[in-house]
């Protein structure tokens, strides 16, 4: 009968040091093939090693057991990490970011006039008097004040659908908002802020890598050998719902694990 591989997995013994350091690299960061290749296999053969590893029930029972280590060891649940990602893939992004559009510089003047700002009406007077003085100094053609463009401009007000320029369009930008008062959700997901040479840049966490992360952890992306299987929606009902029914099997596991290890009593 052909022995089962992977069955007398051993720490000490020094064949299968690879493995368990497979197993600790890849409860860091549940990646494959980047847990073995930090475990020493070629970055050639990494991916099917890993593979390999993951298919086999012995090693996907140290993984489990690393796992509840891990947990104990941290006080670091499944559940606080996955209420995490479930934050983040139910916040709203308007909450960062909002793009709108505003009136553009012909909407509200009368009569379709330009409009201008008061500073920007006050520098074009100041060029013009330089102006002014250098042509009369060069006794030239004096320069002609341009009092088609009318002093008033709000750009934070909305655009007039009658504009015969923007045709109601008007302008559009970003906006940040203040991240003084994100709710939890967005607060998770703002991952960096800095400045750059192009203004402010705000990275997040998308709600997308968000929901690829649940779908991981409660099973979706595991191989399925039933023809009949069907997909499964990826929406936050059932996300939550699958996400309870996980973890209710994730802590009697881990109650398990812990049993078998001595770290608290089995119940009668």
């Amino acid at each position: 009968m052909k022995r089962e591989l992977y069955a007398d997995l051993s720490p000490d013994n020094p064949r299968h040091a690879k493995v368990f350091r497979f197993v600790d690299e890849y409860c860091i960061d549940l990646n494959g093939t980047q847990a073995a290749i930090r475990a020493g296999y070629s970055k050639q053969s990494a991916n099917a090693q890993s593979t390999q590893l993951l298919t086999n029930l012995n090693i996907k029972k140290l993984v489990d057991e690393k796992k509840a280590e891990i947990a104990e060891r941290n006080a670091l649940t499944q559940d606080k990490v996955l209420q995490r990602w479930i934050l983040i893939a139910d916040h709203d992004p308007r909450e960062l970011t909002t793009y709108r559009r505003r009136c553009c510089r012909y909407c509200l003047g009368t009569d379709s006039a330009y409009q201008e700002t008061q500073s920007e009406h006050d520098e074009r007077l100041r060029l013009y008097a330089i102006e002014k003085k250098q042509a009369e100094e060069q006794s030239k053609e004096l320069p002609i004040w341009n009092d088609s463009i009318e002093l008033g401009f709000n750009g934070t007000l909305k655009p007039n659908p009658a504009c015969t320029e923007c045709w109601g369009e008007g302008v559009g930008a970003a906006y940040y908002h203040d991240l003084d008062n994100l709710s939890p959700g967005a607060l998770a997901a703002l991952e960096s802020v800095k400045k750059s040479r192009d203004g402010t840049e705000i990275k997040t966490i998308s709600r997308k890598d968000a929901l690829e992360a649940l779908s991981k952890h409660v099973g979706l992306y595991e191989k399925n050998s039933d023809e009949n299987a069907i997909d499964v929606p990826l929406d936050l009902e059932t996300m939550n719902e699958m996400y309870w029914q996980v973890m209710q099997r994730a802590r009697a596991k881990q109650r398990e694990v812990l049993v078998r290890r001595g770290f608290i009593d089995e119940e009668p």
